[in-house]
């Protein structure tokens, strides 16, 4: 990880020659900050100098997270009397989000098609209740696709580009999550997921979350998936379409929790999601996606509790 070390140089004036007992021993000077890459160009962005950044979650250390939370506080604040000539302005993107812009380019030559199923959630619910302080949602969908998945090798597999086309059948389920942060948009991924129990599962998914958050995600850390899901089911979105990853076969979209009417002459009332596969038409046809779609939906509704074993 490269960082930036910034520290304030004393003028010859002010301390003369003699060195504190600190620097004699070779200690670290208070005054040192080591910045990080996200963090600088996070300041750069809203011309931020380190002086404005007063309040840091860890002593002599600028992360994203405290630039951020900066940016929150001042916006807070009463508005000035020039805020109208903000308005308008043109802004270049980040190297971030060019990155993101370029990659989300890369695929858009690929064949791809849609299906969508509406999964029956009300065992999902019960069981979230009961282990939502332990488990987040994310983990327990990660842990019921990559079950379902091992039935269906073709749909985490890898089209490979060659004169006749070749299709890699992958070893590990390894699944990158979509993780939308401020101007950004990261997948750390989840790595053999269907041989890890959901407990360390679980503990892992914490960890890349919060270098997410603080802008320490390596390279390792957002590489080597087979598989994508994106949830925006906690923003209430009912349902949506996600864009095909460069060298992924499917990505599964997920929306919020709705009600939904099984007939009308005993109006059973029940909860579900709707869910929707995007899959690369080169190698996988309908039937597969249905296939495993519908097996994704039985496992939901009657074996979830199989993710525990």
């Amino acid at each position: 990880m490269i960082v930036q070390i910034f520290s304030s140089c004393r003028s010859p004036e002010s301390g003369g020659t003699e060195k504190s007992e600190a620097d004699k021993e070779g200690s670290q000077p208070s005054d040192v900050k080591i910045v990080l890459p996200s963090a600088t160009e996070l300041m750069q962005r809203n011309k931020l100098t380190l002086n404005d950044i007063t309040k840091t979650k860890t002593p002599n250390r600028v992360t994203y997270e405290d630039v951020d939370n900066f940016l929150k506080s001042r916006k807070s604040s009463p508005a000035k009397e020039d805020s109208k000539e903000e308005k308008g302005k043109l802004i270049d993107l980040t190297s971030m989000q060019r990155s993101i812009k370029n990659n989300m380019m890369l695929t858009l030559g690929v064949p791809v098609f849609r299906v969508t199923h509406l999964m029956r959630t009300n065992e999902l619910i019960k069981l979230y209740e009961k282990v939502k302080e332990q488990i987040s949602m994310s983990v327990i969908l990660n842990k019921c696709v990559s079950t379902v998945l091992l039935k269906h090798p073709l749909i985490y597999s890898t089209y490979i580009e060659s004169d006749q086309g070749k299709i890699k059948y992958n070893r590990d389920v390894n699944i990158g999550n979509a993780l939308g942060l401020k101007d950004s948009l990261l997948t750390p991924v989840l790595k053999q997921v269907d041989k890890k129990d959901i407990y360390s599962l679980s503990d892992e998914w914490k960890k890349l979350v919060e270098k997410g958050k603080n802008g320490l995600l390596t390279p390792n850390d957002i590489s080597g998936s087979n598989f994508y899901i994106s949830n925006l089911g906690m923003f209430n979105t009912y349902q949506f379409d996600a864009i095909l990853p460069k060298n992924a076969s499917c990505i599964l979209s997920i929306g919020t929790n709705i009600g939904s009417i099984e007939n009308f002459q005993d109006i059973k009332i029940y909860r579900g999601m709707m869910m929707t596969l995007t899959c690369d038409h080169r190698h996988i046809y309908g039937a597969h996606a249905a296939s495993f779609m519908n097996d994704l939906s039985k496992f939901i509704e009657c074996d979830i509790m199989q993710i525990f074993l």
